[in-house]
Order: C-alpha cells, then sequence, then structure tokens
C-alpha cells in the first residue's frame, strides 16, 4: 500500500482514491443491502499507509451497515491533536462497486469547506449502481474541487462506445451538490474550478489480441494511443467541448 501510495517518496496533502469494482458485480450485491465491511477494510489499510501504522482488523457489523457519509470536519483544538493523526478521512462513499475515500494532511483541514457527494446509477435498467459514479466535491481555499470517480459500459462490440458517451452525458447531467446556505457553491460538475474525472471508463484499443500485443512488445504506445475509442473523433468531441483533456 505504502508503494501503491508513494508515501515514502512524494507524500501529497490530498489523496482521492477511486475503485470501480470493490465488490463482485453480482445481483445481490446490485440489489442487496450495501457491503460496508470491504470498503472500511480499504480505508483502515489507507489510514495505516498514509499515517504509518498497524492496519486495525474490522469489527464485525450487523447485516444493514451504516451507509458512507461525508464526515464532519472538526475544529482544531490544539497542537497535540494534530500530531495524533497526518492524515483524516474527510469523504467516504459507496455506490455497489464504486467506491471513493478521500483523506486530507491535518494541516488542511480547516481549509476544507463544504464537503459533499452525488452518486448517479447508469447501470441495469439504466439506474442501478453496477455502472455509473461517485462524485466528490470540497472547496480548498476557496477552490472549488470535484472528482468523478466512473464506471462506464463494458463491452467491445459495434455500439458499446456510444452506451459509454451516454454514460459519460448522464454523470454529467444528473450529478448535483448542494448550493449551500449562501447559494454560492457549483452544483454542476463542471461549474467547479478543477475536475478530476477517474475511473474504469472501459475505453478500448480497437485492433486483434494479435495486434496490439504486437505494438505493445514493440513499445509502439503512439499507435495504441490512436487506436483508443476514446480518441475517436465522435469521443473526443464530446469530451473536448466540456474543456476536458486527458492525463
Amino acid at each position: 500500500m505504502e508503494d501503491w501510495l508513494n508515501t515514502q517518496n512524494n507524500s501529497a496533502d490530498v489523496y482521492v482514491i477511486g475503485f470501480q469494482e470493490i465488490v463482485p458485480l453480482n445481483a445481490g450485491n446490485i440489489l442487496g443491502f450495501k457491503n460496508s465491511k470491504i470498503s472500511k477494510k480499504w480505508n483502515s489499510l489507507i489510514e495505516a499507509a498514509l499515517n504509518n501504522r498497524i492496519p486495525v482488523r474490522p469489527v464485525e457489523e450487523d447485516k444493514i451497515a451504516e451507509p458512507q457519509k461525508v464526515y464532519p470536519l472538526k475544529e482544531h483544538t490544539s497542537v497535540e491533536n494534530d500530531n495524533s493523526q497526518d492524515y483524516e478521512c474527510i469523504i467516504s462513499k459507496q455506490m455497489v462497486g464504486v467506491y471513493v475515500t478521500v483523506w486530507v494532511h491535518s494541516d488542511l483541514r480547516q481549509y476544507i469547506q463544504h464537503p459533499s457527494v452525488s452518486c448517479v446509477g447508469c447501470g441495469i435498467m439504466g439506474c442501478l449502481g453496477n455502472k455509473g459514479s461517485v462524485s466528490v466535491r470540497f472547496c480548498l481555499h476557496g477552490t472549488s474541487l470535484c472528482f468523478v470517480c466512473s464506471h462506464l459500459a463494458s463491452g467491445g462490440r459495434e455500439g458499446d462506445q456510444m452506451r459509454r458517451n451516454s454514460n459519460a452525458a448522464d454523470i454529467l447531467h444528473h450529478t448535483s451538490f448542494p448550493a449551500g446556505p449562501l447559494q454560492d457553491l457549483p452544483q454542476k460538475i463542471l461549474h467547479h474550478k478543477r475536475v478530476v474525472w477517474l475511473g474504469d471508463l472501459n475505453y478500448r484499443i480497437y485492433m486483434s489480441n494479435s495486434e496490439t500485443q504486437s505494438l505493445v512488445k514493440r513499445r509502439e504506445w503512439n499507435v495504441c494511443c490512436k487506436m483508443i475509442s476514446l480518441r475517436s473523433s465522435s469521443q473526443r468531441a464530446m469530451y473536448s467541448k466540456v474543456g476536458m483533456k486527458e492525463l
């Protein structure tokens, strides 16, 4: 976990970590009660890695578990309290397999305001949570930040990439955050100052397996990138018109 988060060489002030299949996408998990045991176990591992601690074994819960939520931010009370935990979780939210957890350094906690979450289901029947997004927003030093963790439609057949485009459009349209007590906070994804879209977008290389493996062995990444479905004219037009660029 420490290597994955690169905590030894380059610790960040804010960690936003997203999963797309934190639980198997079977009927029981899609239609049944939310299983938060796995997400709590991941949070324990992340907390241990960020704060150099031994992970705590999660306590067994009842079948109906408390849902993940936006954690209330506590006021600073003393320097001793700040030193007790370098990183704290301020947002944690699960929708079936999609899970987002946000950790901030204790020095920044007092500068974070208006944390909020918004979930959009795009899966079975166009609404269930086996596909879709969990978006989180907060303001840091007055700058609004939005992180969209998504799992878009799968499939490599003709027309599947249009389903992925449709999922992305639905997420942009339906994601909504509270405007705040003064009605001055951004409510839509693209109204924020900075937006990061991450996840399993499922756009893929449209070549045969043998051709793809041959290019990979020759490390011809530029050719592979040109064949990724996200880079087709329709996808580029949809994402570029809203000001997005691939990282």
